[in-house]
C-alpha cells in the first residue's frame, strides 16, 4: 500500500490509514526530530569550536506539538487542545544565568517571548500580554502570571494556571470575526 509521508490534520479514523500506514507516519515524525536534535547538536558544536557561549543567548521553542494518534487525531487538532498540542518546550541559554537556576516550572506563553528578547536586548516592550521570563532566569521569581489564556483562532480556547485547565468549546454558530486586522476564518 502507498505509504502517507505527512498526514491531513484530522481525527485519525477519517483518514482510513491501516496500522501500517499509521505507524510509517510515526516513524516519519521521530525521523524529523532526530534531524533536528542532529542540526541543534551541530549547532552546539559549533558555539563550542568558537568558544561562543559566554556571549550568546539560544532560545528553543516550538509554536505548537504535532498529534500521531493522539486523541484520535493526527497532526493539529481543531480543538480540544490537548498538552501534547499546547504543552511547547522553552529552553534558553543565557550566560549570565547559567549559574541561577537549571530548571524553572512556571508558566510561560509565546506571548512572552517578545518582552523577554527586548529585555535582553536592551529594550522595553508595552504589550499588555506578554511578560518577560528574566525574572524567572535571575531567580527572583517563581513566576510570571497566574494562568495562561490559549487557543485556535475561531476554533475552542482554553485558560491553564498549569495544573488545571478550563476548556470552553466554540460556538459554531456565532460568527468568529476580527476586526483588527484582515484574516481568513477557517471556520467561516
Amino acid at each position: 500500500p502507498d505509504l502517507v509521508h505527512w498526514p491531513d490534520y484530522a481525527p485519525v479514523d477519517e483518514q482510513g490509514l491501516t496500522d501500517r500506514q499509521l505507524d510509517f507516519v510515526v516513524s516519519q515524525f521521530a525521523g524529523k526530530v532526530t534531524m533536528v536534535d542532529e542540526w541543534f547538536g551541530r549547532l552546539c558544536d559549533r558555539l563550542d569550536a568558537i568558544d561562543a557561549w559566554s556571549d550568546t543567548v539560544v532560545i528553543v521553542t516550538a509554536d505548537h506539538g504535532f498529534s500521531l494518534g493522539d486523541h484520535g487525531w493526527l497532526g493539529k487538532t481543531d480543538g480540544p487542545l490537548y498538552d501534547t498540542l499546547a504543552h511547547t518546550p522553552l529552553l534558553i541559554w543565557h550566560p549570565a544565568y547559567s549559574e541561577t537556576v537549571d530548571r524553572v516550572d512556571a508558566l510561560t506563553s509565546a506571548v512572552d517571548l517578545h518582552p523577554t528578547i527586548a529585555s535582553l536586548l536592551g529594550g522595553e516592550t508595552n504589550g499588555p500580554h506578554g511578560r518577560s521570563v528574566i525574572p524567572l532566569l535571575e531567580g527572583d521569581a517563581v513566576s510570571i502570571r497566574d494562568a495562561a489564556l490559549y487557543g485556535i483562532w475561531g476554533s475552542d480556547i482554553n485558560v491553564t494556571d498549569g495544573r488545571y485547565t478550563y476548556h470552553r468549546q466554540c460556538d459554531e454558530t456565532r460568527p468568529a470575526t476580527v476586526n483588527s486586522t484582515y484574516q481568513l476564518n477557517p471556520r467561516a
